[in-house]
């Protein structure tokens, strides 16, 4: 048995995570009091700011304050079908055989690039069939 820290309840060992820097030895809050606390760090807005700009800078190299640059460059709306954005934040499109990014889209048109494998033959042909098939 070991006694939490946080909420001072006594638990069996297996409650309480391995320590990450020595696997020999346990953490001293339980699993439930750090959960909690993880949770709570989480919802911070510092935390979701790193975590943003962690994310763009190791999937693309640019950091949040470029990626704000851009969006406020395309006047806050996908460079394709201009729409705003909703709950989620435009995607970040990018060349992938270059990784030169391109601009900011919508989940929509930049899933349907990638449908098209970024090929103009290809979306020239569904604009063609479109318009072949429009009304009918």
């Amino acid at each position: 048995m070991k006694q939490c820290t946080t909420c001072l309840e006594f638990k069996p060992e297996e409650h309480f995570h391995w320590h990450y820097k020595d696997k020999g030895i346990r953490r001293h809050a339980c699993n439930v009091c750090r959960s909690n606390v993880e949770k709570l760090r989480q919802q911070t807005d510092s935390y979701k700011v790193k975590r943003t700009d962690y994310s763009l800078r190791k999937a693309y190299g640019i950091s949040s304050e470029e990626y704000q640059e851009k969006l406020k460059q395309q006047n806050y709306v996908c460079a394709i079908c201009n729409k705003e954005k909703t709950t989620r934040a435009l995607a970040v499109d990018h060349c992938h055989v270059t990784g030169i990014i391109r601009s900011l889209l919508c989940g929509s048109c930049n899933t349907g690039l990638g449908h098209f494998k970024d090929s103009p033959e290809l979306l020239n042909k569904a604009a063609d069939y479109i318009k072949e098939h429009n009304g009918t």
